[in-house]
């Protein structure tokens, strides 16, 4: 049974409740929706700044959602009177879901499903006239991964977005503070002194990504041990796509880790994803490895090219 076959299924399901297709669904269908999506939509906090933010910008104003998932955004969207909404999905799951939920509001012509990923969209898809308002959450726990910043640099080369439009959020910033927590077993980690002490540097020229872990608000072993400061700022209206920075911070005891996590900024609001302030956010937040001393820490950081890396070094 092939894939489309699989969908039409999840379609068929979809529309009877009936648990045997959903069976023969999942039983030749690995790409199941994680868990994080039913998370994601019981995140209050998140779904209010959303919410606000896109009530007071959208009325009569054509939209675009990019990265839609099942709809939510789009939901607020036709909710505070959006006169059309382009949803952009690139997952088939997702896609059949959002078809699902928004067959009504298709057939009357207030939501186009573009079922691409953004940059194999044209202009002369957008048949119910020019975008006005860019709505989009293409943000992970690393903020990076999603390419939430290529996404745009892409649309606006193409011309499909200009900085005249209203984008939401527009303006979101990546932050960090060392970290101290109880230590995990790695695989890049080197246990033979002896040997560490002759190969020590590949523990650091390996892959920041195979440094990189999420650190759960229930693992309460760790703590924060510098003041948080600000890695990188963006801003959609004037993106720039390669990020670098340099910052000492006074470390209060040594420590094993950087934790990262960002905000969106809103005219009504902000929304930081710093689980130490905000415990019901469904991101986790990402620790990147290292080591440092109690005392002055210099660390440089640059994003450039789907690549963002973290040096630390204790003065």
């Amino acid at each position: 049974m092939n894939h489309d076959q699989a969908l039409n299924l999840l379609s068929t399901y979809l529309e009877t409740k009936n648990h045997e297709d959903l069976l023969k669904f999942r039983q030749i269908n690995t790409e199941i929706i994680p868990t994080w999506h039913v998370n994601m939509l019981n995140d209050a906090p998140r779904n209010t700044f959303y919410k606000k933010e896109i009530q007071s910008k959208v009325k009569d104003k054509i939209v675009m959602d990019v990265g839609c998932g099942s709809g939510l955004l789009t939901y607020f969207a036709l909710e505070a009177g959006a006169k059309h909404v382009y949803a952009i999905e690139k997952d088939p799951i997702l896609q059949t879901c959002f078809a699902h939920a928004f067959k009504n509001e298709m057939a009357k012509g207030r939501v186009s499903l573009f079922k691409d990923i953004s940059k194999y969209i044209e202009k002369k898809d957008f048949k119910y006239g020019e975008v006005d308002v860019v709505i989009h959450e293409i943000f992970s726990n690393d903020l990076f991964s999603e390419n939430v910043l290529e996404c745009f640099d892409d649309l606006y080369k193409r011309k499909i977005i200009h900085d005249k439009m209203t984008f939401i959020p527009q303006k979101f910033r990546l932050l960090a503070c060392l970290h101290s927590a109880q230590e995990y077993p790695y695989m890049d980690e080197l246990y033979d002194l002896k040997l560490k002490e002759k190969f020590w540097f590949l523990e650091s020229i390996i892959s920041s990504a195979e440094h990189l872990r999420y650190l759960k608000f229930e693992n309460k072993t760790g703590q924060d041990v510098s003041e948080p400061f600000e890695v990188f700022n963006f801003d959609l209206c004037h993106l720039e796509m390669k990020h670098s920075s340099k910052h000492q911070v006074k470390a209060l005891s040594s420590g094993n880790y950087v934790r990262t996590w960002f905000e969106l900024i809103g005219d009504h609001s902000n929304l930081t994803t710093d689980i130490r302030k905000a415990s019901e956010t469904h991101w986790d937040n990402p620790i990147y490895r290292t080591s440092f001393q109690k005392g002055d820490v210099d660390i440089l950081t640059t994003y450039h090219d789907f690549n963002f890396k973290i040096i630390v070094k204790s003065l």
